[in-house]
């Protein structure tokens, strides 16, 4: 186990030379797809007034329901502004889904395969924090250190963003017993099977201050409706 890799976290791998963004287009059509909003809680709830940093694969511009509430990109993966992989694109739209009025900032740290390195994970929460105006911070992706009690490098700088009032929100992974960092030192999120309650078979636990929510199966619609 390499503990200075950071791997995108839920969603499953795209095929081989292929990307999660494949499956947010119509194959018929080839037009873009996105998630259907979940049913509405309320007005003070639609993310209104918040600005949320994925921190993640990129954000896909084109996508017109991502470019319509993109306020900045940013890339710390050295690959260039953009979503070659499709993982941070579709946990943008799913957040969209929930929070429809909110603002996104793509903070770019993993390449087109998904992964990136601690240290450019660090950089692009040390940037959340000197920018300003961020509220919320989303990560699904983090790096497998058994040893880390909330006190490595990761998790001390999502830490610090606490510290500055801004509400991180973490995956605890995908390795059953074994949460990832910087989950153990922030919010973190679990998925769990709707019909026993017990956590997937795919799924790490929530770290000390998580949830754990029922897996979902979104529904995809015309990005144009």
């Amino acid at each position: 186990m390499d503990e200075d890799i950071v791997e995108s976290f839920g969603a499953g791998a795209p095929p081989p030379g292929g990307s999660m963004l494949d499956d947010l287009r119509d194959p018929a059509t080839g037009k873009w797809l996105r998630i259907a909003p979940n049913a509405p809680l309320g007005e003070e709830l639609t993310g209104k007034g918040t600005v949320c940093a994925i921190v993640d694969s990129g954000l896909a511009a084109e996508h017109p329901t991502i470019a319509a509430r993109l306020d900045e990109q940013v890339d710390f993966s050295g690959e260039g502004i953009g979503d070659r992989y499709g993982h941070g694109t579709t946990v943008a739209l799913i957040f969209l889904a929930a929070a429809p009025d909110a603002r996104l900032v793509d903070v770019k740290v993993s390449d087109a395969r998904g992964r990136s390195s601690v240290r450019r994970m660090i950089q692009g929460l040390e940037w959340i924090g000197r920018r300003g105006g961020i509220r919320l911070v989303n990560a699904s992706c983090g790096a497998y250190r058994p040893a880390c009690r909330a006190d490595c490098d990761l998790c001390t700088a999502a830490r610090a963003l606490v510290d500055q009032g801004i509400l991180v929100v973490a995956a605890a992974g995908n390795r059953p017993g074994l949460t990832a960092c910087p989950a153990k030192a922030v919010i973190s999120v679990a998925e769990s099977d709707p019909e026993t309650g017990s956590l997937t078979a795919t799924s790490s636990p929530a770290g000390p201050g998580g949830v754990v929510v029922p897996r979902m199966r979104h529904r995809m619609i015309p990005a144009e409706e």
